[in-house]
């Protein structure tokens, strides 16, 4: 279940990645990386010193505590890693292993959220969709809200952002509205 905190660090995650420039397939991996690493929390401990978004630890050079829980500078470090890696594991959870080095080597902590990660990116990248015919939950969500426009935040009117945050709560949450 996702709550809140986490939607929100992971609607900002994507937001600074697109502002980059960043590739869907990147930003799926940074997705399955958070959720593997700390459940999209930003926590303020961990294994030996690591710390926020990423579990991202001070002593392996990732910059100062404070830093590796700063959202904004969390992700920028770990998008900045992530780089020369893509496409070099010979798949997401792999690149993502490569990045954080994590005890599994085989990289199945982050291959666990693989589909989760391409289902939130899909949606960030298309939040107003077609009708489609299916019967997952995921299909039944959007068929209610094609052309509904959300402005979750109350903040700079309805963006794209808002109805990837409105599905996540909807996914933890039951539907809203």
């Amino acid at each position: 279940t996702i709550g809140k905190a986490q939607a929100d660090n992971i609607a900002r995650a994507l937001e600074i990645a697109t502002a980059r420039g960043e590739s869907d397939y990147a930003k799926q991996v940074m997705i399955a990386t958070m959720m593997a690493e700390s459940g999209a929390r930003n926590l303020s401990g961990g294994d030996r010193d690591s710390a926020g978004l990423f579990q991202q630890r001070p002593s392996q050079g990732w910059g100062s505590l404070k830093q590796v829980t700063d959202v904004n500078y969390s992700v920028n470090k770990f998008l900045d890693a992530l780089k020369p890696n893509l496409g070099k594991g010979g798949s997401g959870w792999m690149d993502a292993q490569r990045t954080q080095r994590s005890a599994y080597r085989d990289g199945s902590n982050y291959k666990v959220y693989w589909s989760f990660a391409q289902k939130v990116v899909s949606t960030y990248a298309n939040p107003v969709a077609t009708s489609v015919k299916s019967n997952t939950k995921l299909d039944k969500w959007i068929n209610t809200n094609v052309g509904k426009y959300h402005d979750y935040d109350r903040a700079y009117g309805t963006q794209c952002v808002d109805l990837f945050r409105y599905y996540l709560q909807y996914q933890g949450r039951g539907q809203v509205g």
